[in-house]
């Protein structure tokens, strides 16, 4: 008998246009619901290596106090001790690791004559006159520096507000040591803020000048220096105690930031 060749249709083993087109749908829609969910997890990375950064800070700062016996002096224009790297290094081998927030790495851009501040997402520096050109996201409490006496209280020429001579961080925190903010996410190297000090008008570029005006009509102070949105509406802080936490910026006003200090009855509106 003859063959025949069999001529009905084979089974299409591939996907149709219209197949495919739901496939590549149904892997839009969940990489959209993911997304969100990985960028949450990797600003909580940033955050947590933020945290372990200020406690670190705070680690080198207690190893200072011990060793000397007093806080780390001020000084305005000596260049190798003009900021509490240069002065922590020698005490600790992580300062270098850990003066930078991963949310703000990156120098602002910055022109001839500024003052080579930083930005919510943005560190300090680097100054070509002073710091040895170092960068920076963290501040030090001005208030806690070391004033006493002349053997460490170093260069204050040039500084404003003029301290309490008397007041000396190794000296000062006895009390509540757990609400004294040590270092804290900042666009600049130090600051000394006051209860009456207002909000910034932008929590993206905070406020480098003590004397600018501020969202609520009043002076801004060193408070927008810290008043800046780079962990949400929050910053990270560690205290005297040792612990680090994210405090919420309008909270910022009930932290003591220094001797005396008397929490605003109404904190300050802040920028939407």
């Amino acid at each position: 008998m003859p063959y025949t060749p069999n001529h009905s249709r084979q089974p299409n083993l591939g996907f149709t246009l219209i197949e495919l087109l739901v496939v590549m749908g149904i892997i839009a829609v969940l990489i959209g619901l993911l997304l969100p969910a990985l960028n949450k997890a990797r600003k909580a990375a940033r955050t947590t290596t933020c945290l372990s950064n200020v406690r670190q800070l705070q680690i080198a700062l207690t190893t200072y106090n011990v060793r000397y016996r007093h806080s780390i002096p001020y000084y305005f224009k000596d260049q190798g001790m003009a900021d509490w790297v240069g002065q922590l290094e020698p005490v600790s081998t992580k300062i270098d690791a850990a003066r930078l927030c991963p949310e703000a790495s990156d120098p602002a851009p910055h022109v001839a004559g500024d003052t080579w501040s930083g930005l919510a997402f943005n560190c300090w520096g680097p100054d070509p006159k002073r710091f040895n050109l170092r960068t920076g996201s963290y501040a030090f409490n001005g208030w806690l520096y070391a004033y006493g006496d002349n053997n460490h209280k170093g260069d204050t020429s040039g500084m404003s507000p003029t301290p309490d001579w008397d007041l000396d961080w190794y000296k000062m925190i006895v009390h509540n040591s757990s609400n004294v903010p040590t270092f804290a996410d900042s666009i600049w190297v130090d600051g000394w803020p006051l209860p009456t000090d207002d909000a910034p008008v932008s929590l993206l570029r905070g406020e480098m000048s003590n004397t600018a005006t501020g969202l609520n009509g009043k002076q801004v102070g060193y408070m927008g220096r810290f008043c800046i949105a780079r962990h949400g509406k929050a910053i990270n802080v560690c205290f005297a105690d040792g612990h680090a936490a994210t405090v919420p910026l309008q909270q910022l006003w009930t932290l003591n930031w220094k001797p005396g200090w008397v929490t605003p009855k109404t904190l300050p509106k802040l920028p939407s």
